[in-house]
């Protein structure tokens, strides 16, 4: 997408994958037994992970069960995929940057569950 703009605007662009994004359908039964436990909080530091995660839910026929579990999103791209998932979005630092992602997960914990 980005190439493409520059590349109109008369630049030479070369791209470059550096990673990616596949679901691991095999882990399907590994998420199936970890939401069976008691969860306090899902991380999410990019759309595709949500999209991951609720379709290994989906496939692990946890959906539900996902949905419910609160969920923190590093930003508000994320968070708006999440939602529109319809999970259940509880945290989304003033920052979208790890350090605030992470002190907003340890505020929420700490009033949430005593931690």
């Amino acid at each position: 997408m980005v190439g493409g703009i520059l590349k109109k605007a008369g630049a030479k662009v070369d791209e470059v994958e550096a990673y990616q994004m596949t679901l691991p359908k095999k882990n399907a039964p590994l998420l199936k037994d970890v939401l069976k436990g008691k969860l306090d909080l899902v991380v999410f530091a990019s759309s595709n992970t949500a999209r991951n995660y609720l379709e290994l839910a989906r496939i692990a026929k946890v959906e539900k069960l996902a949905k419910q579990i609160p969920v923190a999103c590093i930003g508000p791209i994320t968070r708006k995929s999440a939602e529109q998932m319809g999970l259940n979005v509880v945290i989304q630092p003033k920052q979208s940057t790890m350090p605030d992602l992470v002190e907003a997960i340890v505020d929420f914990l700490r009033n949430n569950y005593g931690y």
